[in-house]
């Protein structure tokens, strides 16, 4: 399906329209010392919102790509980051390793 682009009066956003004629807006946002990252949403409202989130999230460090592609080492590591990391005193970490691989 074609795609074409038009610009709007936002820097890094653009209206996107289909062949089919349905309009949604791409996000681009670009911040040095991190990585471009496009999104699209089908309001303009809530690209400019959207679009100033991402910036305050990536100079703050916050920010984190959504793939959908998490692994269990992921996860774990997420925890072991997190307040609650020291109520493991009992856990048996050798039964962690045999999911994670280490």
């Amino acid at each position: 399906m074609p795609v074409t682009y038009e610009p709007t009066r936002y820097p890094g956003i653009r209206r996107r329209i289909t062949s089919d004629g349905k309009v949604s807006y791409a996000i681009n946002v670009r911040v040095k010392g991190h990585p471009e990252v496009n999104e699209t949403v089908s309001r303009l409202t809530t690209a400019v919102a959207r679009r100033e989130t991402i910036k305050r999230e990536l100079r703050e460090g916050r920010h984190r790509e959504q793939t959908g592609e998490r692994t269990v080492g992921d996860l774990v590591e997420r925890y072991k980051r997190s307040p609650a990391w020291p109520d493991l005193d009992g856990f048996r970490w050798h039964d962690l390793r045999l999911f994670t691989g280490e």
